[in-house]
């Protein structure tokens, strides 16, 4: 049962868990509300908190947290107790076997004082070199893949967490995350129904991936009013002088 603490950000903290039974749910209960009321009282100023729940390098004989509603809900309730109301938990989750699934896990969450749920994490995966061999050696056949690979997957999951958070009322803040690493990306995870977008891969490799993602927008802003103008671009600059 890996426990850690990150500090991502001033204000932000990521906090890992994987228990894998109810026993060593309830170990992680005590151990992350320990967690979340040091953190609370030595950084008084934290906005937001997002506890990651999954993680795509756990063993299958291990199981998931974020698939079970029971465990979502026993530990989101005593971190959102350890924390108070006025600093909202985010759960970061993974891909789910069944829109039924991901139903019962949203419905316990919010039920529990979760203010909001990103997704998706990584997806574990045979990872095989050019010879069809494990790439990470024998002892470790599978690895979580990340950026481009699971965009599909996690543009999915946002258009059922949308249609599930609106139907249910569950008035939770929806976080897309996963194979954004382009402009266009972000637009289309906010299409499917995010709330906000999240990227960890694509900044990586592309640091001013928000930048892109603003100047696209602004060309976005800038064809929409040449269509309803009528006019060209010369237009529109000659407006911009005029009103400036």
């Amino acid at each position: 049962m890996p426990i850690s603490i990150r500090c991502a950000a001033q204000g932000r903290y990521h906090i890992h868990a994987t228990p894998t039974t109810s026993t060593a749910c309830q170990l992680a209960i005590m151990s992350l509300r320990a967690t979340f009321k040091e953190i609370k009282s030595c950084c008084p100023g934290a906005g937001i908190i997002e506890a990651n729940y999954s993680c795509p390098n756990v063993s299958k004989g291990q199981g998931a947290l974020y698939t079970d509603a029971g465990q979502v809900a026993a530990l989101s309730q005593a971190l959102v107790t350890a924390l108070g109301r006025e600093v909202p938990l985010i759960i970061k989750v993974g891909a789910f076997l069944s829109k039924h699934q991901l139903d019962d896990v949203l419905v316990a969450a919010a039920a529990a004082g979760v203010r909001g749920v990103a997704g998706i994490n990584g997806l574990s995966r045979h990872i095989v070199n050019t010879d069809g061999l494990p790439a990470l050696g024998p002892d470790r056949p599978t690895s979580g893949v990340c950026g481009a690979p699971i965009r599909q997957a996690a543009l999915e999951f946002v258009q059922s967490a949308r249609e599930i958070i609106n139907r249910q009322g569950l008035g939770l803040t929806l976080i897309g995350v996963g194979g954004v690493t382009c402009a266009q990306h972000v637009d289309d995870m906010l299409d499917a129904g995010a709330d906000i977008v999240q990227s960890a891969t694509g900044m990586m490799w592309n640091p001013l991936l928000a930048c892109d993602h603003h100047q696209l927008a602004d060309r976005e802003k800038a064809g929409v009013a040449k269509q309803k103008s009528g006019f060209d671009h010369g237009w529109l600059v000659a407006q911009a002088v005029l009103n400036s």
